[in-house]
Formats: structure tokens, sequence, C-alpha cells
């Protein structure tokens, strides 16, 4: 669970630093649906080990 809060809230400092910088919101949007891919792709290599 630690290391889950860790992820969050390094990509919730990382989208400020995005918005700060003038990123636009499209952008933003592209690398969240990249992340989310990501994400999905590692849980599930996750519960493979676990299983």
């Amino acid at each position: 669970m630690a290391l889950e809060t860790q992820i969050l809230e390094n990509f919730e400092r990382k989208i400020k630093e995005l918005l700060a910088a003038g990123t636009d919101l499209e952008e933003l949007e592209r690398l969240y649906s990249e992340l989310m891919v990501i994400l999905q792709h590692e849980m599930d290599k996750f519960q493979e080990k676990q299983s």
C-alpha cells in the first residue's frame, strides 16, 4: 500500500509541475492515458507473479 501511495503522490506532483509549466490539457490527457496502460500492464504482471 505504501508503494501505491508513493506512486500516486509522485504522479500528482508531476501533474502539478506540468500544469505550472503550461502543458496543455490535451497533452496531459494523452500522458494520463499512456500511464494508465502502463499501470494496468504492471498490475497484470504483478498479479501473475502472485498466483
